[in-house]
C-alpha cells in the first residue's frame, strides 16, 4: 500500500468560552485558527500525458480551415517531496467538534470540513479524573469530505499548449472561441462593461477529486496545556474525480459553460506513456501521517481558574 507521509508544523489558538451556564460543561465553545506549512511525501508518478483533437479555425472572411491539435506532452507528479500551506479553523464543545481546512500545494489546492469527537484520556495519572479540563490527551475519530483539485505545478506542468485565436474564431470539442470576450468591472449600479481581445486559447489538464476521509488524532488538552501538539492518521477514501481538459482564453477567462472536457466525453484522444487512457493516472488515495504542534489560548488556562472552579 503506498502511503503519503507529511509533517508540518501549525499554531493553534484555541479560546472557550462558557456561553450559557458555567455549571455545564456542554455549553463551553470554543473556537481555533490555524496556519502553517508542510511537506507532502509521494511515490513519484512519472509518465509523459497528450490529447490530440480537431478543431476548426474561421478567420475574418469567413474562410474556414480543418486542423489537428497534438499536445505537448506533460508530466504528471514527479517530485517525492511537496510542499503545502494550511489554514485552519475549528470550533467545539469539550465533546465534539466541526473544522474546515485550506491548503495548498505546489500541485493542487483543496479544502476538507469534517466533524469529531473529543475522548479525554488519563493516561499520565492525572487527578480530578472526573473533570475533562484536567485530562492531559485528547483521543479524536473525525469524518471529513476533502476535495482538492491538481492545477499543475509553478513550471505549467498541467499546460497542454495553446492555439492563435487572434482574430480569428475556433471551433473546438463542441464549443466555440470567439476573437473577442467581454467582462464587468465594478458593482451594479456603477458597473461597466468591457471587451478584451483574446490572443491564445490556453489548453489544460485539470483534475478534481473528492474523498471520505476517516482520521483519528491524538492531541493535548486544549483546556490545559499552552502547549499545543497533535498526531493525526486518515485514510482518503475517493468517491469521485472529474478530469479532463479546461479551455482559457488569454489563460484566464474560461470558455462560457465548457467547465471541464472529461476525459472519458470521446472529443478526443489522450495517451499516458504511449497508452491511449480514458480516465485520469493521477491517484491521490493514500494514508497520511500528519504531526502538528502550536500553542493554546484559553481562558481555563488560568491555574486558578483551571483547578479551582469545578465544572460538573
Amino acid at each position: 500500500m503506498k502511503k503519503i507521509l507529511y509533517l508540518f508544523i501549525l499554531f493553534d489558538f484555541t479560546v472557550p468560552n462558557n456561553i450559557v451556564a458555567q455549571t455545564n460543561k456542554n455549553d463551553i465553545i470554543y473556537g481555533s485558527f490555524s496556519a502553517g506549512v508542510g511537506l507532502f511525501l509521494y511515490k513519484s508518478m512519472p509518465g509523459q500525458m497528450q490529447v490530440t483533437f480537431p478543431y476548426t479555425i474561421t478567420d475574418q472572411n469567413g474562410n474556414k480551415t480543418n486542423n489537428i491539435f497534438t499536445s505537448k506532452s506533460i508530466n504528471m507528479i514527479n517530485n517525492q517531496q511537496i510542499p503545502a500551506g494550511f489554514v485552519n479553523m475549528e470550533f467545539g464543545y469539550p465533546k465534539y467538534f466541526i473544522d474546515l481546512k485550506y491548503f495548498l500545494a505546489q500541485y493542487y489546492n483543496g479544502y476538507s470540513v469534517g466533524c469529531g469527537l473529543n475522548f479525554y484520556l488519563n493516561l499520565l495519572n492525572e487527578s480530578n479524573e472526573g473533570k475533562f479540563y484536567e485530562k492531559g490527551i485528547l483521543f479524536r475519530p473525525s469524518i471529513n469530505f476533502a476535495s482538492n483539485k491538481y492545477v499543475g505545478a509553478y513550471d505549467n506542468s498541467n499546460d497542454f499548449g495553446d492555439i492563435d485565436n487572434k482574430n480569428k474564431t475556433i471551433n473546438l470539442l463542441g464549443y466555440t472561441s470567439d476573437s473577442t470576450y467581454t467582462y464587468v468591472t465594478g458593482k451594479w449600479p456603477f458597473h461597466t462593461i468591457n471587451t478584451a481581445t483574446v490572443n491564445d486559447l490556453d489548453i489544460t489538464f485539470v483534475q478534481r477529486d473528492f474523498f471520505i476521509t476517516p482520521n483519528i488524532s491524538l492531541c493535548s488538552n486544549p483546556y490545559r496545556h499552552y502547549f499545543h501538539w497533535e498526531l493525526d492518521i486518515a485514510y482518503n477514501l475517493l468517491i469521485g474525480e472529474k478530469s479532463g481538459l479546461e479551455l482559457l482564453q488569454n489563460g484566464d477567462n474560461q470558455l462560457e459553460s465548457s467547465n471541464i472536457v472529461r476525459l472519458n466525453s470521446g472529443k478526443y484522444f489522450t495517451t499516458f506513456n504511449n497508452n491511449t487512457i480514458t480516465s485520469t493516472p493521477l491517484k491521490l488515495n493514500k494514508i497520511f501521517i500528519g504531526l502538528t504542534v502550536g500553542v493554546n489560548i484559553s481562558s481555563m488556562l488560568d491555574s486558578k481558574q483551571h483547578h479551582h472552579r469545578p465544572i460538573n
